[in-house]
């Protein structure tokens, strides 16, 4: 099992990352705290590489042999033009709010939900390499590798406050689906 010791609970010390959605949020943070020393962690921002959703990953699979760690992390938020407390308002403000122009909602889904699928289903070999590897203390490597990490967010539960934020929080509802079925999918890998 892997340590809960905390200098080495977040640690990917000689292993293989592929990080998306690095640009803000829990992942830059990770980025900016973690220690990167003798690891192979690639942060991918989806802007600065758009096709490695819709071409399986495939720069990647070419110059690595495995992959321990994918930490899929994309996600966008748009704010609703009117914002309104959904707790105290009447009801025309949170009417107003609600509404949600078609760009908006088309560029929540894509990100929020079909990166995360595509990005895990363009790598379970490479995982699958990971988990089966021996590693140095004798252990096999689904002990600390071949591990997917889908992250969400809270506002895909947190329903009364999040109203404004109707496509996000329905997308990361999605998301939170999703890691379930793929977890599903991929448990055979890790024993």
């Amino acid at each position: 099992m892997a340590s809960t010791e905390i200098n080495t609970l977040l640690s990917v010390k000689f292993r293989i990352a592929l990080v998306t959605g690095g640009t803000s949020g829990v992942v830059l943070m990770i980025a900016k705290a973690g220690d990167f020393t003798n690891s192979l962690c690639d942060v991918v921002f989806l802007k600065k590489l758009p096709g490695l959703v819709t071409n399986g990953a495939k720069p990647f699979r070419t110059t690595e042999s495995h992959l321990d760690i994918l930490i899929s992390n994309a996600g966008i938020r748009r704010d609703p033009p009117q914002l309104c407390n959904v707790l105290a308002a009447p009801p025309s403000e949170p009417q107003a709010s609600l509404v949600v122009v078609p760009p908006v909602w088309n560029a929540s889904s894509p990100v929020n939900t079909t990166a995360h699928y595509f990005l895990s289903v363009a790598l379970p070999n490479m995982l699958a390499l990971a988990a089966d590897m021996d590693m140095r203390d004798g252990s096999k490597g689904w002990i600390m590798g071949g591990v997917v990490v889908v992250t969400s967010s809270v506002a895909s539960f947190h329903h009364a406050t999040n109203v404004d934020m109707i496509s996000y929080a329905s997308t990361k509802a999605v998301a939170d689906q999703l890691v379930g079925l793929l977890a599903a999918k991929y448990s055979r890998w890790n024993r």
